[in-house]
């Protein structure tokens, strides 16, 4: 069990944990009486292609070190802390790491139009446990930005994409290296992609999916060289 709790700090986490190791219940009941744990949803996965797992992401009112909130999950649900993943929330240019949370728990129910179109399993919302029942509220009103934004947002650039397309994880740096040669040697480009590609918790565990709002302002044809 990691015992450092020194180390970058971070206003949320996301979280995925076998589902023959815990419950959602029991991972709010780890949640529910930490000072330092403003807001969580946790929910069971468990008709989808991967095994089945408890996620969920949780959003802290100060900045937290990673390994001290990993030894407290670890401790609280008495599993031991490899058989937790655990990432920072990425909030990415421009969001909040509020942003960022509502953005995972609008993911987990999978009953957005993206995730319906990817055939994703429906969850009702009622079966994911939340801090507070509002948030599927804000939820519904990050979901109508999104679409505000989708509607009048400029189309991303081809250094903008390939960053997103390494912090998501559908592409590497030997890839782009390899495929876009120019791109890769232009005056600080390697030391962004790099960057990027280090940040890539938001999909090392496969959970979840570049959002669309995004993907629709990528140019298709770099997409698809990179990604192919």
């Amino acid at each position: 069990m990691p015992k450092n709790t020194r180390g970058p700090r971070y206003a949320g986490f996301r979280f995925v944990i076998p589902a023959d190791l815990a419950a959602p219940a029991d991972v709010a009941a780890v949640l529910d009486p930490q000072r330092t744990v403003q807001e969580y949803a946790v929910g069971l996965h468990d008709r989808d292609s991967a095994a089945p797992h408890i996620q969920g992401a949780l959003l802290c009112p100060t900045r937290v070190a990673l390994p001290e909130m990993h030894r407290r999950l670890s401790r609280g649900l008495d599993v031991a802390a490899d058989l937790i993943d655990l990432d920072p929330l990425i909030a990415g240019r421009g969001r909040s790491a509020r942003d960022a949370f509502l953005g995972f728990a609008s993911y987990l129910p999978h009953d957005d139009a993206e995730q319906r179109a990817r055939g994703k399993a429906l969850y009702f919302r009622d079966s994911i446990r939340v801090s507070d029942p509002g948030i599927w509220a804000q939820v519904d009103k990050w979901r109508e930005r999104q679409a505000r934004k989708l509607k009048a947002a400029r189309p991303l650039g081809e250094v903008e994409t390939i960053e997103l397309l390494l912090m998501y994880a559908y592409t590497d740096p030997d890839t782009v290296m390899m495929r876009e040669p120019l791109l890769w040697r232009a005056p600080g480009n390697q030391s962004r992609f790099t960057r990027a590609y280090a940040d890539r918790g938001a999909a090392i565990h496969g959970q979840h999916d570049l959002p669309e709002h995004l993907r629709a302002r990528m140019p298709a044809d770099l997409v698809e060289r990179l990604t192919a």
